[in-house]
C-alpha cells in the first residue's frame, strides 16, 4: 500500500494519542466494560504494546492492558517512589 505524503510524520504521535485515550478510558469502570465488549481492543493493544511506533506508545498500551485485565494494583510501601491515583 502506498503511503500518503506526510503520513509517516504523523503516525507515531497519532498512535500514541489513540493508545493514551484507550489507557485513560480503561481506568474508568463504565468505559472499561464497553472496551472489553469490543473484541478488537485487547488484541490491538497487545500488538501496540509489542510493536508500537514509540516507547511511550508501547508503555501506554501495556498500561491499558493492565487496567483492562481487572488486576488490582497493590501499593508497595518499602522503596515506593510513585503514587498512583485512580478516578474511581
Amino acid at each position: 500500500m502506498a503511503s500518503c505524503p506526510g503520513f509517516d510524520d504523523i503516525k507515531t504521535p497519532v498512535q500514541r494519542n489513540f493508545v493514551e485515550a484507550l489507557a485513560q478510558l480503561a481506568v474508568y469502570a463504565p468505559a472499561r466494560r464497553e472496551l472489553l465488549q469490543e473484541s478488537t481492543v485487547v488484541p490491538a493493544l497487545e500488538v501496540a504494546s509489542k510493536e508500537g511506533l514509540s516507547a511511550e506508545a508501547r508503555e501506554l498500551a501495556a498500561a491499558a492492558l493492565l487496567a483492562l485485565s481487572g488486576k488490582k494494583l497493590v501499593p508497595v510501601k518499602e522503596g515506593q517512589k510513585h503514587v498512583m491515583l485512580s478516578c474511581e
